[in-house]
């Protein structure tokens, strides 16, 4: 693991111990991690850096998501932002045009699983679904029903999922 791999590291074990700081403080943060790289740490994780494609369900603020795609990009992946409130079919014209290695979408309600459902269905079989939000949490088997691979559960979480797939 690189330099930068290792301070992500470091603040997601921090982070999962503690629990997160405030939106204003994971941002102050990332743009310290990015005056870093700046200087000399190493740009990214991967030689050949991985696309995730970001989208919201059901969540017209997005503030989940602009953090997970602040995040990712600062560890070097590319990242695409769909938009908030997309419907399945968008989603997946998307992703089988630009064959995203990871496909990130916040789910706010339980009742958006036919949405989800049909994108897990559909989805190109190299695109790694991750997802996250309160619907997870007010439906554990949600995730299995919808193709969704890995449920993010907050920031902590995702850093430590990405870290995980780093090649």
């Amino acid at each position: 693991m690189n330099e930068l791999g290792k301070k992500l590291s470091a603040l997601a074990r921090l982070w999962a111990g503690t629990g997160l700081p405030s939106r204003q403080g994971l941002l102050e943060t990332a743009r310290k991690l990015e005056k870093e790289k700046q200087a000399g740490i190493p740009a990214g994780l991967w030689e050949k850096p991985p696309l995730l494609m970001l989208t919201t369900i059901d969540d017209g603020i997005g503030q989940g998501i602009e953090l997970i795609g602040t995040y990712a990009a600062l560890a070097g992946m590319r990242v695409v932002h769909l938009g908030l409130v997309q419907q399945a079919p968008r989603i997946l014209a998307a992703c089988r045009k630009e064959r995203p290695d990871f496909l990130g979408a916040t789910v706010l309600q339980p009742d958006s699983e036919p949405v989800l459902a049909a994108i897990g269905r559909d989805l190109p079989p190299e695109t790694c679904f991750i997802a996250g939000g309160p619907a997870f949490r007010y439906d554990p088997g949600l995730a299995a029903r919808c193709g969704v691979q890995a449920v993010i559960k907050d920031l902590a979480h995702f850093i430590d999922f990405i870290l995980g797939r780093c090649k």
